[in-house]
């Protein structure tokens, strides 16, 4: 019996549709602006507080033991945010830094609180598709803005408005589910969808070079070494996984050679790493900000002060970087809260890691491996922004129950 739109929604209430509604709203809007995403994000919370107070019920029972215990370790890591105001003097500075992380504190609780067991795996993949088929038209609205309004377009040169880093996030996961798609429904899928899904993933790897952020290139090779390691080690396809491992290293060469400020970028980068009297910017700060985060253990040195702890250590290496950040979420983590906010931050990363590699989920393993090396790169939970991996949090963790991970579910 053919299906239509309307069997998607059977069986939800009225608040569950019109909260998931939004939730795609979500996926839709944050590669192109955090500030919509954040007022979508707000409504977002308000209809699940709403359909908490109208079903009176508080709790969510669909979520995993280590991701619930993620969600706790994730709720204290913000809160610890709070605790370190008391050792902190610049207050003002203290509450402002709390105040652009608050949408990442309503998530763990709105999670802990809300039932989401609605969102089974064929709902989920509705999000991911809608979260993907947004890159791609954002892709060429990108290509046509930038010739039309004359700057042109270069590989390796950043003609996506929102920052790079950010947008490597984004791909990366888009990239990650589309494996994912190809591998768990490929005998399933319609013939049409199959050619989406490559189209897709062709745009979303071509798409790569116009953000041109470092972050986005290791991420990538992050997410072709898993599939080739899935494969050739998983799979035992040996044939397959070395078409793809040779496709990789030419595109690879091929990147080297059409992008060779991309490529001296990255190549610059690691010879930093080796030698830091010729260092990259990021090595400078990523050294600073590790000598301060250890000047100031075990509790760090408070919210409202560990900027100007490492302004201070800028100067005396003669940098005048009274407001640049550590750029990494460890650094930071370390620098502001000590070893028992890092530790903690650690913890909340690493348990959605091994509960996804339990249940093999691709999806969430992608996800937390884009966070763990976007972090390293960027403070991603510093600034309003870092609400852009909220949407696949979100989705991945409601639906990390194990039996909504079964196929005979995916009907609803």
């Amino acid at each position: 019996m053919k299906k239509n739109i309307t069997d998607y929604f059977k069986n939800m209430g009225k608040l569950e549709v019109a909260e998931y509604l939004i939730l795609i709203a979500l996926a839709v809007f944050a590669p192109w602006n955090w500030e919509v995403a954040l007022y979508t994000f707000l409504v977002f919370l308000a209809t699940i507080v709403v359909r908490i107070a109208n079903i009176r019920h508080i709790g969510n029972p669909s979520i995993t033991k280590p991701m619930r215990w993620a969600l706790f370790l994730m709720a204290g890591y913000f809160l610890w945010n709070v605790v370190s105001l008391l050792w902190s003097d610049n207050i003002a500075d203290g509450w402002d830094y709390i105040n652009r992380r608050l949408p990442l504190l309503l998530l763990p609780i709105m999670l802990l609180c809300a039932d989401t067991s609605y969102i089974t795996p064929l709902r989920r993949r509705g999000v991911l598709y809608a979260y993907t088929l947004s890159l791609v038209v954002k892709f060429f609205y990108c290509i046509i803005s930038a010739l039309v309004t004359g700057k042109g377009i270069q590989l390796g040169i950043n003609i996506d408005p929102v920052h790079h880093t950010y947008m490597a996030l984004h791909l990366v996961m888009a990239l990650g589910f589309l494996y994912s798609e190809w591998f768990h429904h490929h005998d399933e899928l319609h013939r049409y969808v199959k050619i989406g899904i490559i189209s897709a993933a062709i745009i979303i790897v071509t798409y790569f070079p116009f953000v041109a952020s470092r972050t986005g290139y290791v991420g990538l090779a992050a997410v072709f070494v898993c599939i080739l390691l899935h494969k050739m080690v998983r799979q035992r396809e040996t044939k397959l996984g070395l078409i793809i491992l040779f496709s990789g290293l030419a595109i690879g060469t091929a990147a080297h050679f059409l992008m060779p400020d991309s490529a001296r970028r990255m190549i610059n980068t690691v010879s930093s790493i080796q030698n830091t009297e010729d260092g990259d910017v990021r090595i400078d700060i990523y050294s600073n900000a590790l000598r301060a985060g250890i000047s100031e253990l075990p509790l760090g040195a408070g919210v409202g002060d560990g900027q100007d702890v490492l302004a201070e250590y800028y100067k005396e290496d003669g940098h005048d970087w009274p407001d640049l950040n550590t750029h990494n979420i460890f650094l930071d983590s370390l620098l502001s809260l000590g070893l028992p906010g890092l530790l903690l931050l650690l913890a909340m990363l690493a348990l959605p890691t091994v509960d996804g590699y339990r249940r093999r989920d691709f999806e969430l393993l992608t996800l937390m491996l884009t966070i763990a090396i976007c972090g390293m790169f960027e403070s991603i939970l510093s600034r309003q922004m870092g609400l852009m991996f909220i949407v696949p949090m979100w989705y991945a963790i409601a639906s990390s129950s194990p039996c909504l991970q079964t196929d005979s579910k995916d009907s609803q």
